[in-house]
């Protein structure tokens, strides 16, 4: 049954029953409906991402872009969504030759159908952190390492992921890029 299927993949004390986690997530995206089996099957899923031979048909990506470091990604949503303080999220980074371990220890609620999930990188002693934000099928992850930055985009489930020195390197003067007018973009973009 379901319930014993989550005690057997939960490990947060904070969420002892699927009931309760089911009750948190409808709190903060009511209109997402993941039936108890489909959280069960999210979280048993250590990552949100996988590998991808090519850019998927959702990213709109110029021919720099597509040949200036970026490793594409199959990008699951919903896994993120499922996500509660006291989780532990496998962060896989292919260019570093390293997964490591987020512990995700807050969650924002922009307000505006935004929701920002912060994690700290457990092989670290600090300064090593994930923040992960998410707005419809739009998501931008930032990864700080001790000596690195990464940073994922996602939309509709296509994504990639790159060290941010690649992306920073094509940026002129002081441009300032905010996440959500990242998100806005992508989601304008779409057909």
């Amino acid at each position: 049954d379901n319930d014993s299927d989550y005690h057997a993949v939960n490990r947060n004390l904070d969420y002892p029953t699927l009931a309760s986690r089911t009750s948190a997530i409808a709190q903060r995206r009511p209109d997402l409906n993941l039936t108890p089996e489909e959280i069960v099957d999210l979280l048993e899923q250590p990552n949100a991402w996988e590998p991808a031979l090519e850019p998927g048909p959702n990213l709109r990506l110029t021919e720099r872009e597509l040949s200036d470091g970026r490793l594409f990604l199959a990008f699951n949503h919903q896994r993120i969504e499922v996500l509660m303080p006291g989780d532990i999220l496998e962060i896989p980074l292919d260019q570093v030759g390293q997964t490591y371990r987020a512990l995700i220890n807050k969650v924002t609620n922009h307000q505006d159908g935004t929701l920002t999930w912060h994690g700290e990188l457990t092989e670290f002693d600090q300064g090593s952190y994930v923040s992960i934000t998410q707005s419809g099928s739009a998501a931008s992850i930032g990864i700080f390492l001790p000596d690195s930055h990464h940073t994922l985009r996602s939309f509709s489930g296509d994504g990639w992921v790159t060290d941010s020195r690649n992306i920073h390197k094509q940026m002129q003067g002081n441009d300032i890029v905010h996440i959500r007018d990242v998100l806005t973009k992508q989601s304008q973009q779409q057909p």
